[in-house]
């Protein structure tokens, strides 16, 4: 091989080595995350520590928004087994509700508690952000 093809080889692969593995993460804000574990399954946590992470929504999150207090969304039962079983001793599926300052969440939520929820608290604008 000539020197310019694996020059371009090198620069054309890089940004897939770099980018291409790896689970994605999104910042939510007060130590808070967005994490895919797996192409099918999405968890909100809370970071600990440098070390530690505390599941706070289990799989799967499939839907949500955020602001500086709320995180609002939608969970559907995960395809995964070993989640299935954890879904079933923790949370159902549904609407949550997690305030960022208090650590309380509320799972499993009908669409009429959470509209309920979103229209005493006047998160209505927030809520429409959730596809």
């Amino acid at each position: 091989m000539n020197y310019k093809f694996k020059e371009k080889l090198f620069f054309f692969c890089l940004p897939l080595l770099l980018f291409g593995c790896g689970d994605y993460s999104k910042d939510l804000g007060g130590n808070y995350r967005f994490v895919r574990t797996n192409s099918d399954n999405h968890v909100i946590i809370k970071k600990l520590s440098e070390f530690d992470n505390e599941i706070k929504v289990h799989s799967n999150v499939q839907n949500y928004a955020y602001d500086d207090v709320y995180i609002l969304g939608v969970r559907v039962q995960s395809k995964d087994k070993e989640a299935q079983y954890a879904d079933a001793m923790s949370q159902g599926s549904g609407y949550f509700v997690l305030n960022k300052n208090t650590g309380e969440i509320m799972t499993g939520l009908s669409k009429s508690n959470f509209d309920q929820f979103v229209r005493k608290h006047g998160l209505s604008k927030l809520a429409g952000e959730i596809k």
